[in-house]
């Protein structure tokens, strides 16, 4: 255990608790005000033999900064046999500034991967560096089985006011190829999430079991420019479930992506482009998709943003979005529980206020197939404006649910006619006469304003917008 007011670790120096040979390693416990990593380590660790390694507790009441290449880790390596520690984190802020510095909880040998936990009451940021090659190892906050390991990787919790992620930064839970384990959960409670440039989070599942699901408990998520939240199987797992509720509005705007990734991950590799919230499996995989479930004051697609459950040969993934407010779709935006393949497409659910599309913008609402049948598609809105139900068109805003070679699933909307006009009365025709035409002067007392209410039933009316599909 060391206490201090504040902790600087740099020149490759570090502070370690290690076992070489049998019996586990030992516990590292931080009292801190403040802790500055530049290029060093905290890190419990086991080299070989046979022992689990120790858990790392941080407690910090003002910042934590790792630079230059610094971890907090614990690791099973070179052939050892024991479960990874846990590494927990209570802080007030919490900053990964340069690309090579890890949170780390990584079983390379035999047996499951630690849990990470950060509670940090300011804010949360890792920036990943921005490198694009192939391949290269940026900022994360990660628990992992690496390939052939037999073992589970660790949930990641973190609670925040202030969650932000940019130039492909990652947070993730996985288990890769050869593995025998599941992947892990991620659990976040924030206030804002911004995820940008790339910027990623993940539960993704190389082998042959189930991927983990995330859950997200919100007021605003922010997705910019490549950043995504993403479940995903590989093999012959099942990608994970996607939950998010957000107090006032998703925002998905792809705008200016980044043109390649340096993620090697399949799933990684096929959404590099695009920005939005994915649980879907990949080419040559069996597994089923991921369902996404959303509740959200409102949520904004403003440029190719995608919420995509798609399958390759598995069942489709579901969809359910529930909105107090609106979903707005524009410039080839799209909502899909798509299937390739033989697969059938997934069910899809939303009940929103208005679902508004801007004209000929190509954003669709699918659950379309090819081989297998098409999925159903649910809408419970007041009003659609600017999209329908029709084949697929480049050019129009489009609702489908078609197989190409199979049947087609069911496309049932339920939104009352939004003209305000419908039901209305004729009101009978009066003479009005010259003079009563002419407006009246307001005399001295008439002169306060008085409030205009537009009423029918105790409801709102909103005039129906000239949007053609």
């Amino acid at each position: 255990m060391i206490n201090t007011d504040l902790l600087e670790i740099s020149d490759q120096a570090r502070i370690t608790a290690n076992s070489f040979s049998q019996g586990s390693g030992g516990d590292i416990i931080l009292n801190t005000n403040n802790i500055t990593v530049n290029g060093g380590a905290i890190a419990a660790l086991v080299w070989g033999g046979v022992g689990d390694a120790g858990n790392v507790t941080i407690n910090n009441q003002g910042n934590i900064v790792l630079n230059e290449g610094s971890n907090i880790q614990s690791q099973v390596i070179n052939d050892g046999t024991g479960d990874v520690g846990d590494i927990r984190i209570n802080t007030g802020s919490f900053a990964i500034n340069e690309k090579f510095s890890f949170v780390l909880a990584d079983n390379m040998s035999a047996g499951n991967a630690g849990n990470i936990t950060i509670n940090a009451r300011d804010s949360v940021f890792i920036d990943g560096g921005g490198g694009e090659e192939l391949g290269t190892t940026l900022s994360a906050i990660l628990s992992q089985v690496q390939t052939d390991v037999v073992g589970n990787a660790g949930d990641i919790k973190i609670a925040t006011p202030q969650l932000s992620l940019t130039n492909f930064a990652l947070i993730s839970t996985n288990v890769k190829q050869g593995s025998v384990g599941n992947t892990g959960n991620i659990f976040l409670d924030v206030g804002t999430l911004s995820l940008n440039n790339g910027a990623v989070i993940d539960a993704l599942t190389e082998n042959d079991f189930d991927g983990g699901s995330i859950q997200i408990n919100a007021d605003q998520v922010n997705l910019n420019n490549g950043g995504k939240i993403v479940t995903s199987g590989d093999s012959r797992g099942d990608a994970g479930n996607i939950q998010l509720e957000v107090a006032d509005t998703i925002t998905i705007n792809n705008g200016n992506p980044p043109a390649i990734t340096p993620f090697l991950e399949p799933i990684l590799q096929n959404t590099a482009l695009d920005t939005g919230i994915f649980a879907s499996s990949v080419a040559g995989s069996t597994g089923n998709g991921g369902s996404i479930d959303i509740k959200s004051g409102s949520i904004e697609f403003l440029d190719r943003g995608s919420i995509a459950a798609v399958t390759q040969a598995g069942a489709g993934g579901n969809i359910v979005l529930e909105t107090t407010k609106d979903i707005i779709l524009n410039n080839n935006s799209a909502i899909s529980a798509e299937a390739f393949n033989q697969a059938n497409g997934g069910n899809l659910t939303i009940d929103s206020r208005f679902i508004i599309a801007f004209p000929n913008s190509n954003s669709d609402i699918l659950a379309d197939a090819q081989q297998g049948a098409g999925g159903n598609i649910t809408i419970n809105a007041e009003s659609l404006l600017g999209i329908v139900e029709r084949p697929l068109n480049d050019l129009t805003n489009d609702i489908n649910a078609s197989s190409e070679f199979n049947l087609d699933g069911n496309v049932e909307v339920n939104a009352p006619d939004n003209n305000p006009t419908d039901g209305a009365a004729e009101l009978p025709v009066n003479r009005i006469e010259e003079e009563e035409q002419v407006a009246q002067t307001c005399s001295d007392n008439q002169g306060e304003e008085s409030p205009i209410i537009c009423s029918s039933k105790g409801k709102e009316v909103y005039p129906s917008p000239q949007l053609h599909p």
